[in-house]
């Protein structure tokens, strides 16, 4: 399956797996920001696909409410 980048966002069945290689460019630590939904949904897969390639040192709350 092909994934398309662009630059606020990336969408593919293998998008989480380009994480380390897109991200890691910009250092090898890093944080999850997002809304309470994203952040249940999308931390398992994002820091599965970071292990052993970019430490998460946290998770943090960004508004309240969906945003674009």
């Amino acid at each position: 399956m092909k994934s398309t980048f662009f630059p606020h966002f990336t969408i593919g069945v293998d998008a989480y797996d380009a994480i380390p290689s897109i991200c890691g460019d910009y250092g090898h630590t890093a944080v999850i920001v997002g809304g309470n939904k994203s952040r249940a949904a999308a931390e398992p897969l994002i820091r599965r696909a970071c292990e052993g390639h970019i430490d998460i040192l946290g998770s943090f709350l960004y508004g309240d409410d969906a945003t674009f």
